[in-house]
């Protein structure tokens, strides 16, 4: 059985981002981080942008949240700032993830704290939108 669509580019997602050097990436986690610095990756669903006769263009959301480890102040920004630039980087290398997807677009970024058992950590909360082609009449095929 083929692959659904979306399967392929939420792959595509988390293996670019497990690329990035000296960090934790996770596929949909379910419980906290233990180990800085951290990515967390979620689909968020989809929603319809345009129906044609053949094909469907969708907007797929994904959830990517950031944790680096500390204790707030200026270190800690600085490490969030670059933990986030490197993943926008990696995301952006190639927006259409080998052809599967028509575009990325980065959507809103929150900051927080947060801690996890004893580790105190930033992190953030990154919001993208991946748009991409599927058949009108099966969704999982492109």
């Amino acid at each position: 059985m083929t692959e659904a669509i979306r399967d392929r580019i939420f792959g595509a997602v988390v293996a670019c981002l497990q690329a990035l050097q000296g960090v934790t990436v996770e596929d949909t986690p379910v419980g906290d981080p233990d180990t800085f610095p951290w990515l967390g990756v979620e689909d968020r669903g989809q929603r319809v942008i345009q129906e044609g006769p053949q094909v469907t263009l969708y907007a797929m959301n994904i959830l990517i949240e950031g944790h680096v480890q500390g204790d707030g102040g200026a270190d800690a920004r600085k490490a969030l700032t670059a933990l986030y630039s490197r993943t926008i980087s990696a995301l952006t290398a190639d927006h259409s993830f080998g052809g599967i997807a028509d575009d990325l677009n980065e959507g809103d970024l929150t900051i927080q704290p947060a801690q996890f058992a004893e580790v105190r950590t930033l992190g953030f909360v990154l919001m993208a939108e991946i748009q991409f082609f599927a058949r009108r009449t099966d969704p999982a095929l492109q």
